[in-house]
């Protein structure tokens, strides 16, 4: 894990590597070596690939303390919503 902490919280980043697929969302995918989940500002953004390392599916999603999150799914070649 890399993090990156500011004055500013809402410029805190925070980069997930190796996150087993209980904690992504994802579904049978091969995260050893990969970034798994970017958390910029209360939104995180998971990475799921195959055994290749490629991208399979992207997803986007905000953090709220306390609550369960909810993941859209985008496919990979798609880009991520804003």
């Amino acid at each position: 894990m890399k993090r990156s902490f500011y004055p500013d919280a809402t410029q805190n980043i925070a980069y997930l590597y190796d996150e087993a697929d209980s904690l992504t969302g994802c579904s049978g995918s091969s995260p050893v070596g990969r970034l798994t989940r970017v958390i910029e500002n209360n939104v995180s953004k998971v990475f799921c690939y195959d055994t290749h390392g490629n991208v399979i599916r992207k997803a986007h999603g905000c953090i709220l303390i306390g609550t369960s999150r909810t993941i859209t799914i985008v496919e990979a070649d798609q880009p991520l919503p804003e």
